[in-house]
């Protein structure tokens, strides 16, 4: 669908109704009502989210990559901070209600849209986009029922795409094993967010809502982005993640592997500075896998399947990562207590170590294989070389 469709356009429609839904949910007083605009609201956020690693592979410098990615992944604990800081201190502390947030960030969106709507399509537009579009120009439908149409055929056709291409991605393995890390790692974090100020309130911490609210909130914006620059950058200045997949398989595993480590400290921290001071250095390692995942994610695959790569991840994310994560540990917690669903959520990051460690052993095969394939094809050019020379002697005439 990428290809097919301005992706210019796709993001200013996916702006604009992210607004209108997310206006709606604020207007909202009904809760079935509320829960089906929130999967709108998702739904319409989608396209950016998806998007954003292909348009850094593409557009990107190869030596600044992991850089432009690890920049693109800063907003979302930066946001994650505003809006857990705003919904949890505006309402206390002025005669706003929570929904007053929400239309903030209605107004933000404005500008944003007409920005997007604005900028130069070259920026944005894929050159894949570009020469189809190129190809097919003057075929397009002009009536509404005509776009309408070509837009359902093309939505099928990208479902159907989609899962054929799900099926090839699944046996690339150091596609589906970063995937499945980075899941892990979505799957700590959401199920921290939803369940640690209950936590932090009980039994040694007591902590009061604003200490939880501005130390977990200030954990989640600075750690992520102090560990999403440096792990960004220090990939780069190691060479990059294109032909370099084993050191940056290994730099991710050893980041992973620190933050488990360190997250074992916050199963049993006693004082609420020890929690929040060990979930920082959690965040941070964590942060840093990001850009060098993603980066492998795309790296991985060809370009002309990139699209539907982008869009797969970001399924498994959500439905292992974002999704699973709190409904697992609300379990854990309904079974047994607090303490414990914090802790079996801890230990799910040693699961995404073993993934991370199997994306390592696959990034290691992938290169040995590249590397035996390049010295077949110099051995096979030097023997066609050495015939072409053995049959141009032969073929000179000698002199009499």
């Amino acid at each position: 669908a990428l290809p097919i469709y301005s992706a210019q356009k796709l993001l200013v429609m996916s702006v604009i109704t992210h607004g209108i839904f997310t206006f709606l949910f604020a207007a909202s007083s009904s809760y079935a009502v509320s829960l089906v605009i929130r999967f709108f609201i998702g739904v319409t956020i989608a396209f950016i989210v998806v998007y954003t690693p292909i348009w850094v592979e593409e557009f990107a410098p190869k030596a600044n990559k992991t850089t432009w990615m690890a920049l693109c992944n800063i907003g979302v604990p930066i946001g994650i901070m505003i809006g857990f800081v705003a919904g949890g201190l505006v309402p206390v502390y002025t005669s706003l209600s929570w929904r007053s947030s929400f239309y903030i960030k209605c107004l933000i969106l404005i500008p944003l849209a007409l920005f997007t709507a604005n900028a130069d399509r070259q920026l944005l537009d894929s050159k894949e986009r570009a020469i189809h579009s190129g190809i097919n120009q003057g075929a397009q439908p002009t009536t509404a029922a005509a776009q309408a149409t070509m837009f359902l055929h093309g939505l099928k056709k990208y479902l159907s795409d989609l899962w054929a291409t799900a099926v090839q991605l699944s046996q690339i393995p150091i596609y589906a094993f970063n995937v499945l890390g980075l899941s892990m790692m979505y799957f700590v974090v959401t199920a921290l967010q939803n369940f640690v100020t209950p936590y932090l309130r009980n039994e040694p911490f007591n902590a009061s809502t604003d200490t939880i609210v501005v130390g977990f909130g200030l954990s989640v914006v600075t750690a992520p982005v102090v560990g999403v620059i440096v792990g960004g950058l220090i990939i780069d200045r190691i060479g990059g993640y294109h032909g370099n997949m084993s050191v940056a398989s290994t730099f991710s595993l050893a980041c992973g592997t620190l933050a488990s480590v360190v997250g074992m400290f916050c199963m049993f921290a006693e004082t609420t500075a020890s929690f929040l001071t060990s979930m920082w250095i959690v965040m941070c390692f964590g942060g840093a896998i990001v850009p060098v995942g993603m980066g492998l994610t795309m790296a991985s695959v060809p370009s002309s399947v990139r699209p539907y790569a982008s869009s797969f991840s970001n399924i498994v994310y959500n439905m292992l990562g974002f999704f699973l994560g709190p409904i697992v540990c609300g379990y854990v917690i309904e079974w047994t207590d607090l303490t414990w669903g914090i802790r079996s959520t801890f230990a799910v990051s040693w699961l995404g170590m073993i993934f991370m460690f199997a994306a390592l052993i696959a990034a290691r095969a992938h290169e040995a294989h590249e590397k035996r394939m390049k010295a077949e094809d110099q051995e096979a050019s030097k023997a066609s070389d050495s015939v072409i020379a053995h049959t141009t002697i032969v073929s000179v005439p000698r002199s009499s």
